[in-house]
């Protein structure tokens, strides 16, 4: 049985816009990059991981940096950790030159990993130069936490009972799962939760049916011949409802509007 605190959150982020398990993804990543900056940012362990990832991925970067300034004006932990991590990729690129010693060594490593992948042993063959040996941590935690949430969705869809009923009214009533989470439920959960996964499919294909019903005449009544029909409001947000479902993101994140950097 799920703890409270999980059902909790994942109610509170089924009341809000946009694929829940992504909000709480979102949120697991962002815990992670303030947990860095305020409590790990010099801590051995966490600072390996850092590096062996080179670097938070460019989204969680930015966050990263955007979190650090917005509540303490300056970037005191990006430079710290970017520092060291400069310094560590400026020794690796300096062994890479061609003729040095390392490169040479590094070469023969290449045959010896192409062999191994071509022998289906891409484990043992490691990664090469200046590739990353882990994955961003932030992206890492944001995983983590939706996997775990989206466990707590399944099992709270599939137990009877009033607590399952509140989960059920809640998600029906949600932007539900995006695409990708829908097919990481039927991955992991169709064996052990069957009739929460049906409902999560059967509700994802009425949806998507629904609003490809209303999108037609979203597409119908911008002819030129039908132009003095009105759209319904289910006609003219349809399709935001579709991009949700496709990307997770809520329906007024598309607009006129893009990231400059």
């Amino acid at each position: 049985m799920a703890f409270a605190l999980a059902v909790n959150n994942l109610m509170g982020a089924m009341k809000k816009p946009g694929c829940p398990i992504c909000r709480i993804s979102r949120q697991a990543s962002e815990k992670a990059l303030e947990s860095f900056l305020w409590e790990n940012v010099n801590e051995p362990d966490v600072r390996q991981g850092i590096l062996d990832s080179y670097g938070f991925c460019a989204e969680h970067t930015r966050v990263m940096v955007s979190r650090e300034v917005f509540t303490s004006s300056i970037p005191l932990g990006t430079n710290i950790i970017y520092e060291h991590l400069g310094r560590v990729v400026a020794k690796e690129l300096k062994s890479q030159r061609p003729g040095s010693p390392a490169r040479a060594a590094g070469q023969l490593g290449e045959v010896v990993r192409g062999w191994l992948k071509k022998a289906g042993l891409a484990r043992l063959a490691g990664n090469g130069p200046l590739h990353p040996r882990g994955v961003c941590p932030a992206c890492e935690q944001g995983q983590n936490g939706a996997m775990n949430s989206l466990h707590v969705l399944a099992e709270e869809l599939q137990r009877a009972g009033e607590g399952s009923q509140d989960v059920r009214e809640a998600y029906l009533s949600s932007d539900g799962l995006c695409l990708a989470h829908l097919r990481s439920a039927v991955e992991l959960h169709s064996g052990k939760f069957p009739q929460a996964v049906r409902l999560l499919i059967d509700d994802a294909v009425q949806r998507l049916e629904s609003q490809s019903k209303h999108m037609k005449e979203y597409i119908r009544k911008n002819n030129w011949t039908y132009r003095d029909e009105k759209l319904t409001e289910e006609e003219d947000t349809a399709w935001r409802h579709t991009l949700t479902f496709f990307t997770g993101l809520p329906g007024e994140a598309f607009n006129y509007r893009s990231d400059d950097y």
